[in-house]
C-alpha cells in the first residue's frame, strides 16, 4: 500500500509551520509563499520516511544561494548567504539565523551571557543501546567521477557580515572556527576501559594515494599565516604529542618529525627520529651533503651543556661550542684537538682539572 504523507502540507497552507523560502530558478531573491510542499508518496510501515522533494536549481548558471527547505528566525538579510554573487551554493536544507543587539539583555552573570548556543541547524542525539552510537551531527560527501573533490564537512567563521568579496574592514572580537568541548564526570564505580579523544582522524583505505595525504593539514589563504599552527594552554596536557611507531607491529623505529628549511636557493630536510634500538636521531640536511647540528643558548658561553660526558660523539666541536660539568663545581669548556691526536682518524677532546 503507498499512501501520500499531507500533513506537514496542511500546516503550512495554514500557517502554523514557518513557510518554506523558494528561490526560483532565474535566481532571484528568495521569498516567502504560502503554498505546500510537494511531498512524495511513501512505502507505508515504520522503515518507510516521508521524503520532501523539491525541484532542483539551474546547475548551469546558478549565482547565490539555493536552498530546497529553509528555516529563518529573524529576517536574516541575504547578503549573509554564501555565494554572494559571485558562485552558487546549493543545499537540501537551510537553517538560518539574525541575532539582534536585544539579547545582550539575556544574562545569568555578568560574565555569562544566558544565550549560550544560537546555530542554524542543532544536532543532538542520545543512545540507550551499547552498539549503536548517538552522532549529534553527521556529514557524509561521496565521488562519483574522476577528479572530483568531497568534503565531509565545511565551515567558515567570518569577522564581518557578508559573503563574497571580503569587505575593506571587519570587526574586532573572538572568532573560532570550530569548537570541540569534551565534558566528562566520572562513573560512580570509577573508570573502566573509557578512552576519549577530542577529535578521532581515522579512515579506510587499501592504498595510499599518489599525492599528500596528511591526517592534518594546516593552511592559510592569502600569505598573512597563522601565528600558531598549534598551540596548547599551561596544564592542558601532560604531553604535548605521542608520536608512534612506523608499522603497527614488530621492530620499527619511530615516525618521523620533518624540518624544513631554505637558504633562498634550495630546500633542506633535517628529521627527528626514535631508533628502533631506542637511541634518537638527529639527520640534519637528511637528503643532501651533510650540515653541522648546532645547539644554543642566548648565553654565547652556555651553547651545551652535557653531563655525564660518557657516551658523547663529537666529531667536530667548535671552541666553546660544548661545556660539561663533571663534578658539579661548574661548567668547563672542551678544548677539540688536532686531526688524529687521539689516534689515526681520531680527535681528542679535553676538558680543564
Amino acid at each position: 500500500m503507498r499512501i501520500v504523507v499531507l500533513a506537514l502540507c496542511m500546516l503550512l497552507s495554514s500557517g502554523a509551520l514557518a513557510q518554506p523560502a523558494i528561490v526560483p530558478q532565474n535566481n532571484a531573491a528568495p521569498v516567502n509563499n504560502n503554498i505546500p510542499i510537494p511531498i512524495a508518496a511513501a512505502n507505508a510501515g515504520e522503515n518507510s520516511p516521508s521524503i520532501i522533494s523539491v525541484v532542483p536549481p539551474s546547475w548551469s548558471n546558478l549565482r547565490g544561494a539555493y536552498s530546497g527547505f529553509s528555516v529563518e528566525i529573524g529576517n536574516p538579510p541575504q547578503k549573509l548567504m554564501p555565494g554572494g554573487g559571485d558562485y552558487g551554493v546549493v543545499s537540501a536544507i537551510t537553517g538560518a539565523i539574525e541575532i539582534p543587539a536585544t539579547a545582550d539583555a539575556n544574562i545569568i552573570s555578568k560574565n555569562t551571557s544566558g544565550l549560550i548556543i544560537i546555530s542554524g541547524i542543532l544536532g543532538v542525539a542520545r543512545t540507550s543501546s551499547i552498539a549503536a552510537p548517538a552522532v549529534g551531527v553527521y556529514g557524509g560527501a561521496h565521488m562519483a567521477v574522476s577528479k572530483a573533490q568531497a568534503w565531509g564537512a565545511n565551515f567558515t567563521t567570518k569577522n564581518f557580515d557578508s559573503s563574497g568579496v571580503p569587505p575593506a574592514s571587519g570587526f574586532n572580537g573572538q572568532a573560532y572556527g570550530v569548537e570541540v568541548d569534551m565534558n566528562l564526570v566520572a562513573p560512580a564505580s570509577g573508570w573502566a576501559g573509557s578512552n576519549a579523544d577530542g577529535i578521532w582522524i581515522t579512515g579506510e583505505w587499501n592504498s595510499k594515494v599518489d599525492g599528500q595525504m596528511n591526517g592534518l593539514h594546516i593552511g592559510a589563504q592569502g600569505t598573512a599565516g597563522w601565528k600558531n599552527a598549534i598551540k596548547t594552554d599551561h596544564g592542558s596536557a601532560t604531553e604535548f604529542a605521542e608520536i608512534g611507531k612506523t608499522t603497527k607491529t614488530g621492530a620499527s623505529p619511530s615516525q618521523m618529525i620533518h624540518l624544513i628549511s631554505s637558504d633562498g636557493k634550495g630546500d633542506f630536510h633535517a628529521l627527528i627520529q626514535a631508533d628502533a634500538d631506542g637511541s634518537v636521531s638527529i639527520k640534519p640536511n637528511y637528503y643532501g651533503h651533510t650540515k653541522g647540528l648546532i645547539v644554543s643558548s642566548a648565553d654565547p658561553t652556555l651553547f651545551v651543556k652535557v653531563h655525564p660526558v660518557e657516551g658523547i660523539t663529537a666529531p667536530s666541536v667548535a671552541t666553546r661550542a660544548l661545556l660539561v660539568d663533571l663534578d658539579g663545581k661548574g661548567v668547563k669548556i672542551v678544548s677539540v684537538g688536532p686531526p688524529n691526536s687521539c689516534g689515526r682518524g681520531q680527535r681528542c677532546l679535553s676538558v680543564p682539572n
